[in-house]
């Protein structure tokens, strides 16, 4: 979806059911195009886990700022429950805690 004077990264859900007539799900970050780089894509994760930075000399801030975003689906939902689901034993917030471990330095 494209929204004026704003600039987005974007993750889609890998398809989860075969059964289903198209993708669902996935998470998105927009950012007013004034902040065209100083605000830069750090990782993503076909999970649905994007990273971004906030450039510190940009913001005035001490220290980059890294944010986030990241849909963790309910436990009992229909992307955990099949084998063969790309979900299926994915752990989010071990993933989490490395991401936050490997930007913290």
């Amino acid at each position: 979806m494209d929204i004026d004077n704003f600039l987005n990264f974007a993750c889609p859900r890998p398809k989860c059911n075969r059964k289903a007539k198209r993708d669902s799900g996935g998470v998105v970050i927009y950012y007013n195009k004034t902040y065209f780089g100083h605000v830069k894509l750090v990782s993503v994760n076909n999970k649905g886990l994007i990273w971004i930075k906030l450039d510190k000399h940009y913001f005035g801030a001490d220290n980059d700022v890294y944010i986030c975003n990241c849909y963790i689906p309910p436990e009992d939902s229909n992307v955990y429950k099949p084998k063969l689901s790309p979900l299926f034993e994915f752990d989010f917030f071990e993933h989490l805690l490395n991401d936050i471990s490997e930007f913290r330095t």
